[in-house]
């Protein structure tokens, strides 16, 4: 991109080009990348670049953000009428897939390589927000299984951290062993978590 094209890039559009260049030197780097390597690979000088964010946490910091705004935004749509349990499930987390796989690098970068949030009593109002809105979907759609006879009784958190856990696993494998396609992935997720793994 020309300096003149760089130069019109409006204030949102020229942080949303900070971001990807920071999630790419990320996941190459980790936390030993620099402002002057994000500003490179975004192609603008430095000094632009502070014109747009502080320094490099918070580069580090929007681009979390960002993205787990996003995957809330992906995870609070309605779904379609009509869906039974499992079709709801699979909608949504494919849905997350689609998402994951367009937007890998930002993924990666936010979902994977970030590093380890603050102690609980630290979080503030903006990523409880988040987390919350989250977590209702994921236990509304746990009741409904349990509702249409899908899931045996149980406590709903406990289905959601099952679940949770499944899918963290197939996210750090497809981001350290990928890409590959996701859907397929999930589809066998989503049978293991409803109809177990013992024998029967």
């Amino acid at each position: 991109m020309s300096d003149a094209n760089r130069q019109r890039l409006g204030h949102t559009e020229a942080r949303e080009r900070i971001l990807e260049a920071a999630a790419v030197v990320y996941n190459q780097r980790g936390q030993s990348m620099t402002v002057e390597e994000i500003a490179t690979q975004a192609g603008y000088s430095t000094s632009a670049l502070y014109k747009h964010f502080a320094n490099r946490d918070d580069i580090l910091c929007t681009l979390w953000r960002s993205v787990r705004a996003r995957i809330t935004e992906v995870i609070v749509q309605p779904p379609p009428d009509g869906l039974g349990f499992r079709e709801r499930t699979r909608w949504l987390l494919y849905r997350l897939a689609e998402f994951a796989e367009e937007e890998r690098e930002l993924f990666v970068a936010a979902m994977v390589n970030a590093p380890m949030g603050p102690p609980s009593d630290k979080v503030d109002e903006e990523i409880l927000t988040t987390y919350r809105a989250n977590q209702r979907v994921w236990l509304d759609l746990m009741e409904q299984g349990i509702a249409a006879g899908e899931l045996r009784e149980a406590e709903p958190m406990d289905y959601v951290l099952a679940l949770g856990g499944h899918l963290h696993s197939l996210t750090i494998h497809w981001a350290f062993e990928g890409p590959f396609a996701l859907k397929p992935a999930i589809d066998r997720v989503l049978e293991i978590f409803i109809e177990g793994a013992g024998r029967r």
